[in-house]
């Protein structure tokens, strides 16, 4: 018997809604068993069986489903598809027992009969309770033992650190009734060398590291070279990364492995991406795995983002497949093959190192219900210092994967989009930190390699603070909501910013710039802490961009020609661990 996926019954509402687990409206979880009264269904995100993905990616030919009950009542298997989502009861059995029975409710049902979904429905004459439930197959193949390197990159964050490896040694590394005990290691990269050594390495499965505060792209490629390269005798399949501020529930790491070890051999070398949901709101999917287009630097955003995972038809719509090249390393689980000495990720201390990675190893990414992660949503517009690694990593991550494409013409237009339309929103700040971008890329390899990655971080976030203060009641009531904007809309906000601007009004955070046009300050809110800053609109530093503008262009014009060069040819050295032994002298 192969176990593929199990139910997921405890209602610990640390982790998620009792609506991504199961539907019903009187249950009761305690003493590891499930009560209901009347009805029940795991029409839900983590325990709808996605037929379609273990179909189209697995050896799996033949599903069964066996469930252990007390109770009296009905049990139906219900299947549909993902464009009509018309369903049907491809199966229904009765049970009557008090005591606890196990019932096989499908056998060696052919997955193509399973349609893209299907899952459990229980229609009960009172109360039943249920105490766990699983697909499984007897397919005649071998279901084979993987082992993985969890690699965690962390600065100063102990807390969060202490409390996730806690809910891992608890549940998986030291349980022995855990299908996955032995089966990880841990590599924590401490960039803040910070954590207590001695606490933590006396247990076998856990190594830690002081590491140089590189960025996160220092620290998650620390621990590919530990796990990967400098590893003993122990051969992992698998390297997952994984951020260390999330909330962990340890579930996902099983249902990955029942996943991972049947794959079909044409995709034994795919990332498998875990979902990002928002730890404020744990029913939001805020991204998946998504494509990085590298001829423009920028993200193809797909319809799953945001989706609430309560809702049935977006379950089943999260499931279609997407094109996608990267998943973020919030949580991604990439293949051993793929982690080389000549193949590892560029120097770009945040933002971009993932999509660079992941676009360049080529690999198929796939997604799965039920692998995911909870991470604390960045409340309002990133800070201003992102936008120089957004500027600076875009062109770096281009000379790896498309150089070609990066013609003069294409960096002139990309820099006057990102900079003007960010006058256009009075966010000079963003506009400058964009700026400062091209021009580290344009000034060459040999001042980049200068830099101290560290430092310079201290000194971009100093550049980029603003100050903020509390908003009183009256002007909360005042704050427009989110909206959307259109290509008219930006047409409109070109031309009005040409005319002069009397009025103030009060925006949210994640409002469009449109929401504000034509206004001479704006007080943007954070709806959640009640905080505020001000923009304000300056023709004084509008000018000022425009000039420094056409002064890089000029740059551009005479140098970058032969800048372009010397950078294809770093980049191939910044992949190398040759390089990564110098840079974090290890």
């Amino acid at each position: 018997m192969i176990v593929l996926q199990e139910l997921l019954l405890s209602n610990n509402k640390e982790y998620c809604m009792q609506e991504m687990l199961y539907r019903g409206k009187t249950v009761i979880f305690q003493n590891n068993c499930l009560t209901f009264k009347n009805e029940i269904s795991f029409d839900t995100y983590f325990n709808m069986f996605s037929s379609c993905k273990w179909n189209t990616y697995t050896k799996i030919s033949t599903v069964s489903f066996k469930i252990s009950l007390q109770g009296r009542g009905k049990i139906e298997v219900v299947a549909g598809n993902q464009d009509n989502i018309k369903e049907c009861i491809i199966k229904e059995i009765k049970y009557n027992s008090d005591k606890i029975i196990t019932i096989d409710v499908l056998e060696n049902c052919p997955i193509m009969h399973l349609k893209d979904y299907c899952y459990i429905k229980i229609l009960s004459d009172g109360y039943t309770s249920i105490f766990n439930g699983k697909y499984y197959s007897n397919d005649d193949i071998i279901s084979e033992t993987k082992k993985y390197a969890l690699g965690i990159c962390t600065f100063k964050r102990e807390t969060d650190v202490e409390r996730n490896i806690k809910i891992l040694i608890q549940e998986i590394l030291d349980n022995k009734e855990s299908p996955l005990y032995n089966l990880i290691d841990v590599y924590i990269s401490d960039n803040g060398n910070t954590l207590p050594l001695k606490k933590w390495n006396q247990y076998p499965f856990i190594h830690i590291f002081y590491n140089k505060n590189y960025g996160g792209s220092a620290g998650f490629t620390r621990t590919m070279i530990e796990s990967e390269i400098y590893k003993n005798d122990t051969f992992y399949n698998y390297i997952i990364l994984m951020d260390d501020d999330i909330l962990l529930l340890p579930s996902v790491f099983i249902r990955l492995h029942y996943f991972v070890r049947v794959l079909k051999d044409e995709f034994k070398n795919s990332i498998i991406g875990g979902a990002n949901l928002n730890l404020q709101k744990k029913n939001i999917q805020s991204e998946t795995c998504g494509f990085y287009n590298a001829k423009n630097g920028r993200n193809i955003i797909t319809k799953q983002n945001g989706l609430d995972l309560c809702n049935k038809e977006n379950i089943i719509f999260n499931e279609k497949y997407v094109n996608t090249n990267f998943c973020g390393w919030w949580f991604s689980c990439i293949p051993e093959q793929v982690i080389t000495e000549q193949n590892l990720p560029l120097p770009l201390f945040l933002h971009r190192d993932d999509q660079e990675y992941g676009a360049r190893t080529e690999k198929k990414v796939i997604g799965l219900n039920g692998i995911c992660i909870w991470h604390p949503k960045t409340s309002g517009k990133h800070p201003d210092y992102i936008w120089y690694y957004e500027a600076r990593n875009m062109l770096i991550a281009s000379m790896s994967l498309c150089p070609e494409e990066m013609t003069s013409k294409q960096l002139k237009k990309e820099m006057l989009r990102m900079a003007i339309s960010s006058c256009l929103a009075y966010r000079y700040g963003k506009a400058e930190m964009i700026l400062r971008g091209y021009e580290e890329f344009l000034d060459g390899v040999d001042n980049f390699k200068k830099i101290n990655p560290e430092k310079n971080h201290i000194n971009l976030i100093m550049l980029s603070k603003r100050d903020s203060f509390l908003i009183d009641k009256e002007s909360l009531l005042k704050v427009k909501k989110k909206s959307t904007e259109t290509k008219v809309h930006i047409l409109i906000r070109i031309a009005r910013y040409f005319f002069p601007s009397f009025r103030d009004c009060y925006v949210e955070d994640e409002c469009s710039p449109s929401a504000y046009v034509g206004k001479r300050k704006v007080f943007v809110v954070n709806s959640e802490t009640k905080s505020t800053y001000l923009l304000e609109k300056d023709w004084r530093k509008t000018l000022g961009i425009v000039k420094k503008m056409f002064v890089i262009m000029r740059k551009i014009d005479r140098d970058y020609i032969y800048i372009k060069k010397e950078w294809i040819e770093a980049v191939k050295e910044f992949k190398t661990i040759d390089f990564w032994k110098k840079y974090l002298e290890i």
